[in-house]
Order: structure tokens, then sequence, then C-alpha cells
């Protein structure tokens, strides 16, 4: 954590969680809410080692500024430990769960530098069920953690359930070359030929690769899963951040075969959304994006997330590039029985 940040007086937030928020009526909440974003947006302006999706221009984006909030806790006037979450109400059920396009957000810690490891976890757990008290109720929480967080111990004490998901990130995308000898050779080969077939072209508009995306879908028989608006506020947002791009394969025809959308913050880069036309699969222009994709950010972070799906043949794809594996926590909690009984009758009813 970098020095020199005074963001905030402990002064009594922490009390008031502390003592209880039913003590708290709804302009006192939403007054401390507000506290708590002020004491986060001032964090993240100087803090580099918080990602992309835990950042507040990325939750203003893909939640609404009004729809997501955060847990701090305070010592010596710094932050040492947030949860922005986001929050809506359906049907009378109070729900935390991810917003569209973000696969992990959960809890960031501070350690001390050369924290014994003893200590370390301790606080961790520490940290983590001061963190939960401070949550506001809720009928179903449903949040992917990003990987900084490996000890689950106070979640899981506290009646919370765990599953693993997987992403497939390169560490170290400095040296270019050593990336691509990296590439499985059946992935080499493609990208070769489709640097035959295809031109790269940068700066793709929104509405053009939503609605290339949406075509691509319908050809399936499928429907997008997201709304352009949606899709507009984040790429516009990522954009006026400096901290996102679309690429995008186009034939000579002027044929786009496929586009990548990919955001990066202090230390990686990471795979949005990416689209291949069904009618040009064999060009293999996809992996031909992933690569410029790469080599755009070699200069700017030091590691790139493909987002790896759990589907078998797209973890296979990103597994080809030289990718490790890297696992992340999904948990959940539901606090409500009339809800899980729903859930149990409509499983895909939220």
């Amino acid at each position: 954590m970098k020095e020199g940040i005074n963001i905030v007086e402990k002064a009594s937030q922490r009390q008031l969680i502390e003592e209880g928020m039913q003590g708290l009526d709804l302009v006192g909440y939403e007054s401390l809410m507000q506290k708590n974003k002020d004491q986060y947006r001032a964090l993240c302006e100087q803090e580099d080692s918080i990602m992309v999706y835990l950042q507040p221009w990325w939750l203003d984006a893909v939640c609404g500024e009004r729809n997501w909030e955060v847990q701090i806790i305070l010592s010596s006037g710094r932050i040492i430990a947030a949860w922005p979450y986001f929050k809506i109400n359906k049907f009378g059920f109070s729900i935390i769960k991810m917003p569209l396009f973000t696969p992990m957000g959960g809890i960031w810690m501070c350690h001390p530098v050369n924290q014994n490891y003893i200590n370390k976890v301790g606080e961790e757990i520490a940290l983590t069920e001061e963190l939960l008290k401070k949550l506001p109720r809720f009928s179903y929480l449903n949040q992917g953690f990003n990987y900084q967080y490996t000890n689950w111990l106070g979640l899981h004490w506290n009646g919370y359930e765990q599953y693993t998901r997987y992403s497939y990130v390169l560490d170290d995308i400095s040296n270019l070359d050593q990336v691509f000898e990296g590439f499985h050779k059946n992935k080499r080969g493609n990208i070769r030929k489709s640097e035959k077939l295809v031109r790269v072209g940068f700066d793709l508009s929104a509405g053009a690769f939503y609605e290339f995306h949406r075509q691509a879908l319908l050809k399936m028989g499928k429907k997008i899963s997201y709304s352009f608006s949606s899709f507009k506020r984040l790429h516009d947002a990522a954009i006026a951040q400096g901290k996102g791009r679309i690429i995008f394969a186009i034939d000579q025809k002027q044929n786009i075969h496929s586009a990548l959308f990919f955001v990066w913050d202090a230390r990686s880069a990471y795979t949005i959304i990416s689209v291949t036309a069904p009618e040009f699969l064999n060009s293999y222009s996809l992996s031909l994006l992933f690569y410029e994709a790469i080599k755009f950010c070699s200069n700017r972070v030091k590691s790139f997330d493909f987002e790896g799906s759990m589907a078998r043949g797209v973890e296979l794809s990103y597994r080809y590039f030289g990718a490790r594996q890297r696992p992340f926590f999904a948990i959940s909690k539901k606090t409500s029985k009339l809800f899980s009984l729903l859930l149990l009758i409509k499983n895909e009813l939220f």
C-alpha cells in the first residue's frame, strides 16, 4: 500500500456499525454509505493493488452510482480492508450479487509489509468477520471473490458456502517472443493462418460491437444477454478512464470475423467480451485478436487474464495460449427460507 494516504479520521463510522445499523434511520444510513464511498474513491486513486472490478468507475458503470455500497475498516485513518458490493431488491428480497460483465469482486485487504504468516492469517479472518458484521441484511448473497482473497475461513465459520471457479492467466507478458513460444503449436499455427486472411482494426464503436455480437448469437439461435445501454455505459467509462479498448478482425470484403473488448488496471488486462461470427470460425481470427491484445498490453501491464470459462471447449482454447489456471472463490449464502424455496422451485428465477 502506498504511503501518505490520509483519507479521513477514524471518527464515528466504525462505532456506529459496531453498535448496530438498526439505530440509523434511512438518511443516516445513506450518509454513512456515501462517506464510505468517498473514502474508498480516494483510496482507489492512490492504491494500485485494487483490481479493475473493484474500482469505483467500474462499479458506477455496471451497477449504477446509487446501486453499490462499500463497507470499510480503518486503522490509523487508513482503509485496511474494503468490501464493495452490488445490492438490488427484487420481489421483496434484498440480494447482493455480481453485476453484469463482472466475474469477481469481494474483499480487498492491505497487510503490513513482511507480516508474520501466523498473524496474516489471523488478521484475514478477523477483518473478514468484522466486514460481515457491517453488511446490511440480505436474503441472498452470491459473489465471486478476487484472486487476492485466498482465506475464506471467516466466511465458512459464519455459514457461507464456497465453490471454486477458474480463470486462465498469463503471469508475465513483457517478453512477447517468449509469450508466443509458450503458445501450443496449434495455436501458433492458427494465428499465422489468420494473419493471412484478416487485418486487425482498433476502436470499433460500441454500437457496431453490440450489433455484431447480437447478430452472431442470432445466427446460432441465441439471444444476447445484455442491453446495448448497459454495454455502452461500461464501454464509455472504460474509454474515458483510458482503461479499455475494442479490437476486431476484418477481411478484404469488409466482413467482420471477430471482435474483442478488453480492459486493464495498473497490473493486469482482462478480456470482457469476445465474439466470433459463426460463419468465420475457420479463420481463427479470435486467436489472432487475443494475441494482438496481449501485444497491445505488454508495455502497459504485467499479466493478461483471459477470464477463463468453465466451459470445456473455451477452457482448452485459453490453456493453449500457455496461460496458467488460477482459482477463485464463488461465495454464497441464503438467509431467507422463502428465497431458498423459490430457488429450489426455479433455479433461474434471479
